[in-house]
């Protein structure tokens, strides 16, 4: 078709046009501001899950590291307590080794605990030196039972950190005896404690 044969008069059409394309140019705009817009909401909405996701995270691992702290600290007291950690309680662990002696029945019963020496290249967490005292015992028994009650019982006493380094037991004789010793036994404990490298053992704790 000729539009110049139709007789439009282009002059009188012209702002039309305009105003349309101007509109269809402000619709578009307007349509990409509000994609962008958007976009960079929900940009700014996964930022800020990522972020409370982060945040969230941070706390959990304080948490987790706060009760770390607290077990670690109720087992310090616990091994503190026990004399494991700092001097060697020496006059706690004979008055434990007499009164599991007396409770488990043994008959006679001697002890001798020597010094002090450092375990060596041993080195504990935190600078921390193990040291170890040797406890040699000898004992007269009625029976075996004796002898697995008294080292249990003196575990289970909660005075120290000790190793069984080794028990021999000797048959006394051939008859069996009831008021009187059947075996003897002779054992020999590690006795351990730890402390900061370089501090001395001034004195002992009790």
């Amino acid at each position: 078709m000729n539009f110049s044969s139709v007789g439009i008069e282009w002059e009188s059409l012209r702002p039309v046009l305009w105003l349309n394309g101007a509109v269809l140019l402000a619709v578009a705009l307007l349509a990409g501001g509000a994609f962008y817009y958007r976009q960079q909401m929900i940009a700014e909405r996964s930022a800020g899950e990522a972020e409370a996701a982060l945040q969230a995270a941070r706390y959990q691992e304080v948490v987790e590291a706060e009760r770390i702290i607290d077990t670690l600290y109720e087992r310090y007291k616990v091994l503190k307590h026990t004399g494991f950690i700092g001097r060697e309680p020496r006059l706690r662990w004979l008055d434990a080794v007499r009164r599991e002696g007396e409770r488990s029945g043994i008959l006679d019963l001697y002890y001798r605990l020597g010094e002090q020496q450092e375990v060596a290249t041993t080195t504990v967490e935190g600078n921390y030196r193990l040291y170890r005292s040797v406890m040699e015992l000898q004992m007269a028994l009625l029976h075996e039972g004796q002898l697995l009650d008294f080292l249990d019982g003196l575990q289970r006493a909660g005075t120290g950190l000790f190793q069984v380094e080794n028990c021999k037991l000797q048959r006394l004789g051939d008859e069996l005896h009831t008021d009187s010793a059947n075996l003897s036994a002779q054992c020999r404990l590690l006795w351990y404690t730890t402390r900061p490298g370089g501090q001395e053992a001034r004195g002992e704790e009790t």
